[in-house]
């Protein structure tokens, strides 16, 4: 074979494996029931139902043990309360249903515009130790709950993952 046929060879299973990569590594959107939210996720992510009956997205990685779900709720309902104390609201019967419930200190920030505060929250719920980001949304006429998670063991590996999840929030005009 000469060298030439090597070459050619070598070429195409170096583009095929690139090829893969890019499968793997791909993003889509999904879009909550409602059509005013969306979230960015690589391949491994889908719809799912049965997390939390109020959520107008769920989603879940069954590879990864990852879990997503958004909750709309119109400030309207909330008149007067600051983006601080919906989160406070919000996150108060999360805390209920674990078991040695652990937040840390709020983390500040802007997804797309948006104002944003994040608490991570851990805790034990029917015999799983669970961390949770709970990200509290101002949008333009509703607050927004972004709440991914994960088992502690997985929590670590899968972090950045979710954090970016987190920050792939749109809130999209109707």
């Amino acid at each position: 074979m000469s060298l030439r046929s090597y070459l050619q060879i070598f070429l195409c299973i170096f583009f095929a494996a690139l090829a893969a990569c890019d499968l793997q590594n791909s993003t889509h959107e999904l879009l909550s029931e409602s059509q005013m939210t969306s979230l960015q996720v690589d391949s491994g992510w889908s719809k799912t139902t049965g997390l939390n009956e109020n959520a107008d997205l769920q989603a879940i990685n069954r590879k990864k043990n990852l879990y997503a779900v958004i909750i709309s709720e119109e400030k309207k309902n909330f008149e007067g309360l600051s983006l601080e104390q919906y989160s406070a609201l919000t996150r108060a019967p999360m805390m209920g249903k674990l078991k040695d419930a652990v937040t840390t200190e709020p983390s500040r920030f802007q997804i797309n515009n948006l104002e944003a505060i994040q608490y991570r929250v851990s805790g034990t719920f029917e015999k799983q130790n669970l961390v949770h980001f709970h990200v509290a949304v101002s949008g333009k006429t509703h607050f927004h709950q972004i709440i991914v998670w994960s088992t502690q063991s997985d929590f670590h590996r899968n972090e950045s993952e979710l954090q970016e999840i987190v920050r792939s929030f749109r809130e999209r005009a109707k």
